[in-house]
């Protein structure tokens, strides 16, 4: 065999390396063809998409020369045609040029199969959405398709550059779109895709679409791409187009794979033959000689295999001479009888010498008839061991052979060992004989050591499943290392009995703990192997188990099962029977011992058996009651459709359970909670008994109306209280939804009850309490209800109601009458009350609901004077409920430091220096990002959440404060304060800890800006806080938005302000309206009359600038200055900031009182014709005001009415500068005539005449004297 194996070894390991060889040779050269095919693929390729992206790239680039088109000329479009038409040819491929302001295609190139482009809005969702605002939100030129062209058929593509503008004040701004537009293939006629396929290629042009994600095949060849194509990526704006390039056929060459593979066979066929013949040869004479060893070894084993198996089984042969007694025996038989190898001389003497005396005769009398009958010899018996023990043995054997004289000549068997059987059979019968005891532990027990015992192991023991807990059981009997052991209480999880208690024996021969390492059991046993077998009761289900442990290998066998299927029977019927036992005993304990009184009767229902506390409750003796009819203790309260409705209860559905009253035998009644049961025959399945179970519940009944009457009613006023107004609201909704009819909530709180308590002490509080729920009642209707909630507060339910006015009628006589003096125990008392209402359904709510507005309304009419009521407004209450959430929400952002100061800088326009910055809060929301303060803080307005958030904005701007400081930034910081936060109690102390918390800050750098309109509170409060933050803390203070006041003269004169701040509302508009001008002018000279500074917001222009130096206004603060900043945008800001040198100029040139007056005509002068201009040009959506077009009424009317008055100019003059001025505003009416008719255009025309006119303005103004 192996001469064989070996053989054919060699020819396989030849034609594995003949094949290897062949296989590599034909590998090695298909790969050098096919790296060669792939690197002309790759060359080939690289150039196509080197052209395609030069092709595309070329394209778009005019889109570039379109958007300076657009930028030289700040926004205008002119010339674009001709531009666009010089610039087609010069660009191949590309079909149209495009101009698309606001994103709307406008201007197109040629017009000519475009028309249906125009108008087109790429900004709105479309297949084009994507990339435009792509580009819009880059700044980026993109490029979007293919696509179908809106422009006629066919597939284009279209590169688009935002345009951004910077509008008159420097702020960029989006114009529109460049956009070139060029169709696909023609684009790429150029590059002559077509060469490639000539060239017997496959290509495809492609591009991933952004809002698909899915291929979009832009070009591609007839013949389709095969698997494993070259790609090169063609970077394109916004994208990146795939170029695959590969063979038409096949990379791999087929036809000379197969030539070289077909030689590669020939080559490996050859080779192995070749082997095979020379091997054949060799191994013949080798076969042979394997073939007789092996035969020989076989039969050896086999001798070698029985010896074993009879050993396993524990049995020995022999075979014994019956003429000559010579027996011969197998090894085994020493093994045995515990006898070592050789030590024992093993004759048909010492046979019969080693039998047990009393089996002596039975086994001579069981050979004799075997010798007599030739039948087999089957016989059990004792056979003395090496130790003096007695080993049952089973000994069968047959006569094999006969003399010529037919007589038995020699006898062949097999002795076995079958002492565990005989064990097994010893328990069984011991059981048995134990089987008449009534003592179900001491069965359990013997069990458990007689098993033990009878199989040598070292614990067994008997277990039932826990009733209470599924996953234990506890021990009935354990018996462990030769004695009975305390029983135990043992979890199934991760044990072997949690597999037994699965309905199913099992057994684990040995290495047990390993196999359940989380069984403490089998570790404190020692335990080594493990034998369980389920326990089922009479209806087949498990409940319990008998186990074998031993701390050693356990072998099974057939008989142990046997006896462990035998005791698992006998112990689950000791266990049903022992627990049977136990139910029995704990139902006597509980009949005798039950606390409820329990009467049993037959079919008949007299009574057979009562309880002992049956007779407690009742007063009847057992003896008294036995053979009679219940009824005895009836009490005659029920009728007898009580007791049908009762016996149809228990003969339907087999049991009764209620309330009756009963009569004691004394004659007291008392109440009982009856159950009534019946109980039938497990066999038959007839009723054969009824059992009463009841208790007294006399006492609970009384403690009930108790309760009722305190659960339903105020213990005091005897009103209906909180739960019973709920459930009589619950039944007045349902009729009012009924009847259609309204019903009032009322919500009644006693004005100054307080005091009463507070003078005549509660008891007399609660007599007043009592009076006012009587005159309530009175004044109600029998089917109202008033309720005491709690305290002084009462509700009332007031139904059937035909209108709002009814309801008030009501509510003005409970009013009047609660109003009426009271006499208390002597005193008179005088009191009022606060009452709110609403109406149902007017205001659909719950109870709930309806009690809170109710509420609502109450609290209403106490801020309103008190003594009076006031009905629920729905509207209020939902602006309410908002500002409320809206509050939460803020004093949520103050917690979770969500507000932040932005700073806004203050200039000297004479000086160009930046002396302060104003703190102003925004709030950085976590979803809404940043929120300007006019949509949080009027929320805030008069609440304790504006002081609050008023010292933390001191407290920051401190901080930032001091921080400049040490940077040394000496620069003054303002903070807003509303009139809420001032006029609280603790603002100047708070203010005061803060500065002092701040003491290296220097007080005058901190400034106070007081709201003018603040001031309309308590003045002189207002003036003495004022004071003493100047005075004792040493802050500025300033009055901020002056001239929006209704008394700013009284708060310029009362109030000690540092400085006045004109409001950004009149500084805004003083270049166009002569109105605030004047303001301006008036709260300047007042300023200066004072002794006081003068700043003003709102600085958006240099004109403004100019205009506020003119007039004597040096400080000022603004988006012209700059916008307000978080503050780590300040620092670099004050580095690169650079003064307007106009202002400076201005403020520094020594200007005659002519000059300031001649400044000031040109400035409006020039404001006025600017926005003239603005309005008639003007084509956004954006809404521009006329300036005044009124000659008298506008600044230059203003100015030259107020010359002519002050005579400082040449009369002549300045009626040359009128009669101009007046030739200005005709030809403006005109224009504004014509554009009022919806004539733009024609208004347009006109503004060269007023041109004409302004240039002579300004030429005459020149010429001043």
């Amino acid at each position: 065999m192996y001469q064989q194996v070996k053989k054919k070894t060699v020819v396989v390991i030849v034609f594995l390396l003949a094949s290897v060889f062949a296989i590599t040779a034909v590998y090695f050269a298909e790969q050098y063809a096919y790296q060669q095919k792939r690197l002309v693929v790759q060359k080939l390729a690289s150039s196509y998409a080197s052209i395609i992206s030069t092709n595309i790239h070329n394209a778009i680039s005019a889109a570039y020369s379109l958007a300076a088109l657009v930028k030289t000329q700040q926004g205008e479009v002119q010339g674009f045609t001709e531009l666009a038409t010089q610039m087609l040819p010069l660009y191949p491929g590309i079909s149209a040029l495009q101009l698309l302001p606001k994103g709307i295609v406008k201007y197109v190139v040629p017009i000519e199969g475009n028309e249906a482009a125009i108008g087109h809005n790429v900004l709105l969702k479309g297949d084009r959405y994507t990339e435009a605002l792509l580009a819009l939100d880059t700044g980026k030129l993109t490029l979007a398709g293919p696509f179908n062209v809106i422009q006629g058929d066919g597939i284009g593509a279209v590169a688009r550059l935002p345009i951004f503008l910077n509008d008159r004040k420097g702020a960029k701004y989006f114009w529109g779109f460049s956009a070139v537009l060029f169709r696909l293939p023609e684009t790429l006629e150029t590059v002559d895709l077509a060469s490639l396929e000539a060239e017997n290629m496959a290509y495809e042009l492609s591009r991933i679409h952004p809002d698909t994600h899915k291929a979009q095949v832009i070009s591609q060849s007839k013949k389709a791409l095969i698997n494993n194509p070259e790609i090169f990526e063609i970077d394109v704006p916004n994208g990146r187009w795939l170029f695959k390039v590969s063979p038409v056929d096949s990379w791999q060459n087929y036809f000379a794979i197969g030539v070289m593979s077909a030689l590669g066979v020939i080559f490996i066929f050859l080779i192995t033959l070749t082997a095979n013949v020379l091997l054949r040869l060799r191994n013949s004479q080798e076969k042979l000689e394997q073939q007789v060893g092996s035969r020989t070894k076989a039969l050896a084993d086999n001798l070698k295999r029985l010896d074993i198996a009879m050993s396993s089984a524990k049995q020995a042969w022999f075979d014994l001479d019956l003429q000559s007694n010579e027996l011969v025996v197998s090894d085994e038989v020493a093994k045995l009888f515990g006898f070592d190898e050789g030590e024992l001389d093993f004759s048909l003497r010492s046979w019969q010498d080693n039998i047990h005396p009393e089996d002596e005769v039975y086994v001579a009398h069981a050979i004799q008839i075997s010798m007599e009958t030739g039948n087999s010899l089957n016989i059990d018996y004792r056979l003395r061991t090496k130790e003096g023990g007695w080993l049952w043995t089973h000994t069968q054997a047959d006569i094999v052979s006969k003399d010529k004289s037919n007589k038995p000549q020699r006898l062949v068997g097999i002795h076995t060992d079958i002492s565990e059987r005989k064990a097994s059979e010893q328990v069984l019968r011991i059981l048995a004989e134990g089987a008449g005891t009534s003592d179900s532990v001491n069965i359990f027990q013997l069990m458990v050591k007689e098993l033990a015992m009878a199989q040598q192991c070292s614990f067994a023991l008997i277990a039932q499943i826990n009733p209470s807990d599924l996953s234990s059981v506890n021990t009935v009997a354990v018996w462990g290392n030769g004695e009975i052991v305390e029983n135990i209480n043992y979890f199934l999880l991760g044990t072997p009995c949690e597999n037994v208690i699965k309905d199913s024996p099992h057994f684990y021969p040995d290495n047990i703990q390993a196999l359940f390492p989380k069984d403490y059991l089998l570790a404190e046993m020692q335990a080594e192997s493990y034998l369980g077998v389920p326990l089922k009761n009479s209806k087949n289900k498990v409940v319990g188990l008998v186990v074998l442990m031993d701390d050693k290998p356990m072998v099974q066998k057939s008989f142990t099962m046997t006896l462990l299927d035998s005791l698992a029977t006998r112990a689950g019927i000791e266990l049903e029977r022992m627990n049977s036992d136990e139910a029995l005993k704990l139902s006597s304990k509980v009949f005798s011992n039950a606390h409820e009184g329990i009467m049993i009767t037959d079919t008949e229902g007299l009574i057979i058996q009562v309880n002992p506390t049956f007779c407690a409750i009742t007063g009847y003796s057992a003896e008294e009651v036995i053979g009679k009819n219940p009824r005895l203790l009836s009490s005659g309260k029920q009728d007898s459709a009580f007791f049908t409705a009762m016996w149809q209860s228990i003969v339907k559905e087999g049991h009764w359970q209620g309330e009756v009253w009963n009569r004691k035998k004394e004659g007291e009644l008392y109440a009982e909670l009856l159950t009534i049961s019946r109980i039938k025959n497990d066999v038959t399945g007839d009723v054969s008994h009824y059992i009463g179970l009841f208790s007294d519940i006399t006492k609970i009944k009384q403690q009930q109306s108790t309760l009722e009457l305190i659960a339903n009613y105020d213990v005091l006023t005897q009103l209906p209280n909180r739960v019973l107004f709920a459930d009589r609201f619950n039944l007045a909704m349902a009729h009012a939804q009924r009847s259609g009819q309204l019903l009032a909530v009322c919500f009644l709180d006693l004005d100054q009850f307080k005091p009463v308590n507070d003078n005549y002490g509660h008891a007399v509080g609660d007599l007043l309490l009592i009076e006012v729920a009587k005159r309530i009642k009175a004044c109600i209707r029998e089917e109202d209800t008033v309720s005491r909630q709690g305290g002084d507060e009462f509700t009332l339910l007031l139904i059937d109601l035909e209108s709002p006015q009814q309801c008030e009628k009501m509510l003005e006589r409970i009013h009047n009458t609660l109003a009426l003096p009271y006499l208390i125990e002597a005193h008179e008392i005088h009191i009022s009350a606060s009452s709110g209402v609403t109406l149902y359904p007017n205001d659909n709510s719950d109870l709930d609901g309806l009690v809170r507005h109710a509420d609502q309304a109450m609290y209403q009419a106490k801020m309103v004077g008190r003594n009076r009521y006031q009905i629920f407004n729905t509207e209020q209450d939902q602006q309410s409920i908002s500002k409320h959430h809206r509050l939460e929400e803020l004093q949520q952002a103050l917690e979770n430091n969500e507000f932040c100061l932005y700073y806004q800088p203050k200039v000297n326009m004479q000086t160009g220096k930046v002396f302060g910055a104003e703190a102003l809060i925004r709030w950085i929301h976590p979803e809404k990002g940043l929120i300007p303060p006019l949509d949080f803080l009027p929320i805030i307005e008069s609440t304790e959440l504006e002081i609050l958030v008023g010292d933390w904005v001191i407290q920051q701007a401190l901080d930032q404060l001091e921080c400049w400081q040490n940077q040394g930034i000496n620069i003054e910081v303002s903070v807003n304060i509303s009139s809420n936060h001032l006029q609280s109690a603790s603002f100047f102390s708070n203010l005061e800890q803060a500065m002092l918390d701040h003491a290296a800050v220097s007080h005058q750098n901190f400034q106070l800006e007081i709201l003018e309109s603040s001031a309309l509170g308590d003045l002189d409060t207002i003036a003495h806080v004022i004071k003493q933050c100047r005075d004792k803390l040493g802050v500025n203070v300033a009055l901020d938005d002056f001239g929006t006041g209704y008394s700013s003269l009284t708060h310029l004169r009362s109030l000690p302000a540092n400085t006045i701040k004109i409001d950004q509302s009149f500084v805004r508009d003083m270049l166009d309206d002569p109105s605030d001008y004047a303001i301006i002018e008036g709260v300047i000279g007042l300023a200066k009359s004072f002794g006081r500074g003068v700043i003003a917001e709102g600085v958006e222009t240099t004109e403004h600038g100019l205009m506020l130096l003119i007039m004597g206004c040096y400080e000022a603060q603004g988006y012209g200055i700059a916008k307000p900043m978080p503050v780590d945008e300040v620092l670099n800001w004050l580095q690169s900031y650079t003064a307007n040198k106009q202002w400076l100029n201005a403020a520094n040139k020594p200007q005659s009182r002519k000059e300031r007056r001649i400044k000031l005509l040109t400035l409006t002068s020039e404001q006025w014709y600017k926005k003239f201009t603005d309005k008639v040009l003007n084509t956004s959506s954006t809404a521009i005001t006329w300036p005044i077009d009124n000659s008298v009424k506008c600044h230059i009317g203003r100015w030259i009415q107020r010359t002519k008055h002050e005579r400082v100019f040449d009369a002549v003059w300045l009626e040359k500068v009128d009669k101009i001025h007046t030739e200005m505003h005709e030809i403006a009416n005109e224009i504004i005539f014509l554009y009022q008719e919806n004539k733009h255009n024609e208004a347009r025309q006109g503004l060269p005449a007023l041109e004409l006119v302004f240039d002579k303005m300004k030429q005459v103004l020149g010429e001043w004297e």
